[in-house]
């Protein structure tokens, strides 16, 4: 169980809310992965063996190009947050719900931007935030989402929840 949970990044020149003297306020891209994080991140984590593409690195060989984790809420949601690391390429996130037959329905928000410098700032307040995308698909056990590639500077973020009984809100 974790306790505490500290964000150096607010003591820094890198914060997730940014504020000029005299002037707005604005938050950050990675200010979203937290607060999504918080907000639905809460439950007990689950095995979720995934299969992904991988890419090369100097410094740690082989690394996944996606990765992701399921949380089960107490009220009986799954939410998965997953990350394509992939700079061009899309990815399909394909999860096996088999043990959740009464599964049905899900939504899908990313943190994306086609230009992988993008930002946010004062003048484009809402350039890099979540965005509903399309619904993942529900069928015959599985759950499949597509990715997109990169997004939130090199920390792609995804978020599919699925509820049973309901449909899922997008957030």
């Amino acid at each position: 169980m974790v306790c505490i949970r500290c964000l150096a990044q607010l003591v820094n020149v890198i914060a997730p809310i940014m504020t000029e003297p005299g002037g707005g306020a604005l938050r950050q891209a990675s200010y979203h992965p937290f607060a999504l994080i918080s907000r639905y991140g809460r439950g007990m984590v689950l095995l979720l063996p995934l299969q992904s593409p991988v890419y090369e690195t100097g410094a740690f060989g082989d690394v996944p190009v996606l990765d992701a984790v399921a949380v089960a809420s107490d009220e009986g949601g799954v939410t998965l947050f997953a990350v394509n690391r992939d700079q061009a390429t899309p990815v399909v996130l394909d999860v096996d719900v088999r043990s959740l037959p009464s599964l049905s329905a899900a939504s899908h928000v990313a943190i994306s931007d086609d230009d992988p410098d993008a930002v946010s700032t004062l003048s484009s307040p809402d350039r890099v935030v979540p965005k509903t995308l399309d619904d993942p698909k529900l069928d015959g056990g599985r759950l499949q989402a597509v990715l997109p590639p990169l997004s939130l500077e090199h920390d792609p973020a995804v978020l599919a929840t699925a509820v049973p009984g309901r449909r899922c809100m997008s957030f």
